[in-house]
């Protein structure tokens, strides 16, 4: 039996490769910049971009230029500019930045499908509990839905929705 596309995307966590390339591209070519996009490394599906992403935010945080050639720098000092394909990796970007006009759409795409999969995650975690462990799972996840309610002031993706995908 093969897998049907509606069964593939059961499987695949939520994301979109597209704007999270048009985002990171949009910073390293200075159409925007960091703290526009309200981002962090975990918010990116690809391994990849959560490195680049992580580089560039540290650059970012100490104040240094953001651009292909310091994010490469800083990732080979890392050791890890080779995990994404090295320098050829980076220029990638270049083609996919995003217009200043479209990075805030694209900020989001990639952030709301951050939260769908972390809801995933607890919707998840709350169905494989068993009779033991339920109420310490639940409350685990209660929790953290507080933190980022506290955290951001709402929560914007539907839970009942994860609960029915996990």
């Amino acid at each position: 039996m093969s897998d049907t596309p509606s069964d593939i995307a059961a499987i695949i966590p939520p994301n979109n490769v597209n704007a999270e390339r048009s985002v990171i591209g949009a910073i390293l070519v200075g159409i925007a910049d960091t703290g526009a996009a309200d981002l962090s490394p975990d918010d990116f599906y690809l391994h990849d971009h959560r490195l680049i992403f992580d580089a560039i935010r540290d650059l970012d945080s100490r104040r240094k230029p953001v651009d292909v050639v310091t994010v490469a720098e800083l990732m080979e000092a890392r050791g890890t500019l080779e995990e994404i394909g090295g320098m050829p990796g980076l220029g990638v970007f270049h083609d996919c930045a995003a217009s200043l006009k479209s990075f805030p759409a694209h900020a989001e795409i990639v952030r709301g499908h951050a939260k769908a999969r972390e809801l995933r995650a607890l919707a998840s975690r709350l169905m494989s509990a068993n009779g033991d462990d339920w109420e310490d799972v639940a409350n685990d996840v209660v929790s953290l839905l507080l933190t980022q309610s506290r955290t951001t002031g709402k929560w914007d993706c539907d839970l009942k929705a994860a609960l029915r995908a996990a």
